[in-house]
């Protein structure tokens, strides 16, 4: 018959360059299934590569926000133990704060730049090596409080407090994340 004659009588294949057109077709799409899986495959690892780089990125962005709100934090207590380091005898408050602390609602409004009327101190005991810019603070006289106490159950007559408000600004590594902070200090007269 034909079927014997085209067949390979040992193993019962076909012959060399015999083989049906449907094994073809079968081998071809093999291959293109194969292209797709790698396709899918090269897909998924590029995506997650990017999502990788961009956790990267949001963990730098954390710790440099941290920075900048450590050396605010820094400038801020700074500010405040210069207050308390005056005990009641403190400078007398003026616009241009050239004893240290500015009058009710004179300091410039970009105060940290040092470009207003007066520099603000930086933070004492040095600098910090990893900040784009050193922190900086400034001190305004808020109000006096007359007869007033902080104490529970004390007598309010006499004496009273001097209020002042504290700002501060720190930055990180870079200065695209920057803190403002603000304190209200009140010191005993």
């Amino acid at each position: 018959s034909k079927e014997s004659v085209a067949m390979n009588h040992t193993h019962g294949y076909p012959a060399r360059g015999q083989e049906s057109v449907s094994k073809r077709r079968q081998r071809g799409a093999t291959l293109i299934v194969s292209l797709i899986i790698l396709l899918i495959l090269t897909l998924l690892g590029v995506t997650a590569m990017q999502s990788s780089t961009m956790e990267e990125r949001m963990a730098g962005n954390i710790n440099d926000r941290n920075l900048a709100f450590q050396a605010a934090e820094s400038a801020l207590r700074t500010g405040e133990a210069w207050l308390q380091s005056f005990g009641a005898l403190l400078p007398i408050a003026n616009d241009s704060a050239s004893n240290g602390i500015y009058t009710v609602d004179t300091p410039p409004a970009n105060w940290w730049t040092g470009t207003g009327p007066a520099t603000p101190p930086q933070v004492a005991g040095g600098t910090f090596s990893a900040l784009a810019t050193q922190p900086r603070y400034i001190i305004e006289e808020r109000a006096y409080v007359e007869g007033a106490s902080l104490r529970i159950g004390s007598d309010p007559e006499g004496g009273g407090f001097n209020v002042y408000r504290v700002r501060s600004r720190g930055t990180g590594g870079t200065d695209a994340a920057t803190v403002l902070l603000e304190s209200t200090y009140a010191v005993p007269e």
